[in-house]
């Protein structure tokens, strides 16, 4: 098997394994306005970007060198800002619209400026 098949088969074993956990996360610390679009480019985008550490330092233990580890990084990283740049423009506009509908409770009063001991 050559290093480049190595790098994706253990990049793609541990984006499965641990990009639906962090595309998860993003969504319990902020909602989702966009729908199953914007929810389809969170999950690819982290499964990306979880990918990457993973695939580089499995294409420097396999002598891919380390220019080649450089590359296919910054190649991944991009990927995924484009992603997650194609998922703000679908989510900035839904949070826009659903502005009125979030919680009041995420906004920070004097009153508990003044209570909370800071």
């Amino acid at each position: 098997m050559t290093p480049a098949l190595w790098m994706l088969l253990v990049g793609g074993i541990w984006a499965l394994a641990f990009g639906p956990g962090v595309a998860r996360r993003t969504e319990e610390r902020e909602k989702i306005y966009g729908g199953t679009p914007a929810k389809a480019l969170n999950l690819i985008a982290c499964l990306i970007l979880v990918s990457a550490p993973a695939a580089i330092i499995t294409g420097l233990f396999n002598g891919i060198g380390l220019v080649g580890a450089l590359v296919v990084s910054f190649s991944l990283f991009a990927v995924g800002l484009l992603l997650m740049m194609a998922f703000s423009a679908i989510e900035g506009p839904a949070r826009e619209k659903n502005a009125d509908k979030r919680s009041i409770t995420n906004t920070w009063t004097e009153h508990d400026a003044r209570t909370s001991g800071l």
